[in-house]
């Protein structure tokens, strides 16, 4: 398994407040695109979205702001986190019901140790 840690430079907190103002710019922007997109059904455009890249890009020093978010208000942008863990705790009953989805990576995030978290 992966161990997912902040920096280990600098002060904890200030790269926290960091993260979480460049994540709070990336959820506006993903409100805007989901807007654009509200009269689809399809997630499609979700694969090319800039929202997806700059979550992506965060890689796993974004990951505890991202979780903390995903609790607040769960989103489908729930689906970068595969490609940013390298792994998927999805339960395959789970596959297209948003909050089901969001659960199983929140009960993923809880079970790793705090120190990879």
């Amino acid at each position: 398994d992966k161990v997912f840690r902040s920096e280990p430079d600098g002060p904890r907190e200030s790269c926290g407040r960091c993260m979480g103002d460049r994540i709070q710019d990336i959820m506006k922007g993903w409100d805007r695109e989901s807007e654009q997109h509200s009269t689809s059904s399809s997630l499609a455009w979700v694969l090319e979205s800039q929202t997806r890249k700059d979550l992506i890009g965060l890689g796993p020093s974004g990951l505890p702001v991202i979780m903390e978010q995903l609790r607040i208000k769960p989103a489908w942008w729930v689906m970068v986190l595969p490609e940013i863990t390298g792994c998927n705790p999805v339960l395959c009953e789970h596959r297209g019901r948003l909050e089901a989805i969001v659960e199983d990576w929140l009960r993923w995030w809880a079970s790793l140790p705090s120190s990879e978290q």
